[in-house]
């Protein structure tokens, strides 16, 4: 995460407001700071995990295999993006505002990231 994004969402910890309040704003910040449409990572995010930032999925590939956060990374995708980033690899799947920057951060890489997840077009149809 950049010097920049990280201020822009310290300032967010000084303005009182629920959780899922912040979870959602944080969402249309991180995607206005990397170009991505807020409305597609809104659409994405409500799909993975129905804003649930402990939401868990287990996937039938075998132990460790699960995806966690609002944007159900697996622990070898996360790694690898934020290896890309130039950011630390620590675990911090379960951290909103890290799994939201690091989501829009990719989706911005267009193709080669953005085929990671599913299609969200009929969310995008009915958010427009």
């Amino acid at each position: 995460m950049t010097a920049e994004l990280l201020i822009l969402l310290m300032a967010l910890c000084f303005c009182p407001m629920p959780e899922a309040d912040f979870v959602r704003y944080a969402a249309e910040v991180c995607a206005t700071y990397y170009g991505v449409d807020p409305t597609q990572v809104n659409c994405m995010v409500q799909a993975e995990s129905e804003w649930n930032p402990n939401a868990r999925r287990h996937d039938d590939g075998g132990p460790g295999i699960d995806a966690v956060g609002l944007a159900q990374f697996h622990l070898e995708s996360w790694r690898h993006l934020r290896r890309a980033i130039g950011a630390p690899e620590t675990d911090r799947r379960l951290d909103p505002v890290e799994s939201l920057a690091t989501m829009c951060w990719a989706l911005a890489q267009g193709d080669t990231y953005s085929k990671w997840w599913t299609s969200y077009d009929g969310c995008l149809k009915e958010a427009r």
